[in-house]
């Protein structure tokens, strides 16, 4: 794999849920993926995630052999770092594994873990009397809030059970301009052609379309959205052994990174 030009590292932290959702892909990863094409990254699963977890990532867009994943439990150096610093600034897992691998960016599921993390940072630096570890900054992220579809649409969702989460999302019962309605929300994101959905949003304004034929349009538009991710997630799935490989192959080399921040933090706190 070439090298991009002037890269940095960034950290991914997997949200709570274990399975991807149709909402959290474009909340989270989609919104990703450029920047993980310019630079070095890393994307930690949470405890526990099946080998599942690791298909729907790769199945949304994830190049295992350029985004190293690692399950932080399996890389036991982690918790060697959290414990020498736990005397002076006690550590969550999630802030342990960004002083680890010391990234530039990171998105995780809590923000709190990110100034944890730069605490540690800055603390380590002072007592070393230099930069050993860099202040991440937070990854942007910056989108409508999308109103939950009446039950959760997963890769595998079929396209019945994708139109009926959309046909029993609980919407406003007020009327709401096209600005704040929860079902253009959704079409912001998931309806690629804006001449439709400007059309769509005139004759709304001008009363003339009920929310029922909005959620009939948006079910339409989020199989679109789903089918090709559904049909790569099946294509990987019979890739398992591979996989599985690829994912012992990632937690190597984050326990690799992870060693040589061992010795600087025990260096810095001696």
């Amino acid at each position: 794999m070439t090298e991009p030009r002037n890269p940095v590292t960034i950290l991914l932290g997997n949200p709570a849920q274990h399975a991807i959702t149709v909402g959290n892909t474009l909340a989270t990863l989609n919104r990703r993926l450029p920047f993980l094409e310019r630079h070095r990254p890393f994307l930690m699963l949470d405890d526990g995630a099946p080998l599942d977890t690791v298909i729907d990532h790769l199945a949304v867009g994830i190049d295992a052999e350029q985004c190293t994943i690692f399950v932080a439990s399996q890389v036991p150096e982690l918790a060697e770092i959290g414990r020498c610093v736990a005397p002076l600034l006690p550590a969550s897992q999630t802030a342990t594994a960004m002083t680890a691998i010391r990234p530039a960016l990171a998105a995780l599921p809590q923000s709190a873990h990110l100034g944890e993390a730069n605490r540690i940072a800055r603390h380590c630096n002072s007592l070393a009397g230099r930069e050993l570890f860099p202040e991440a900054l937070a990854l942007p992220e910056t989108r409508r809030t999308l109103l939950p579809l009446g039950h959760e649409v997963r890769l595998t969702s079929s396209p019945a059970e994708l139109r009926a989460a959309v046909l029993t999302m609980a919407l406003p019962t007020q009327k709401l301009a096209v600005e704040h309605h929860p079902l253009f929300a959704y079409l912001d994101a998931f309806e690629s052609d804006i001449y439709f959905l400007d059309d769509l949003k005139a004759k709304f304004r001008r009363g003339g379309l009920a929310d029922d034929v909005l959620q009939l349009h948006l079910a339409h538009c989020l199989e679109a959205f789903v089918a090709p991710l559904r049909q790569r997630r099946a294509e990987l799935a019979q890739q398992s052994d591979s996989i599985a490989k690829q994912l012992q192959q990632g937690i190597a080399h984050t326990r690799a990174i992870a060693a040589q921040t061992l010795l600087d933090v025990r260096h810095a706190l001696a």
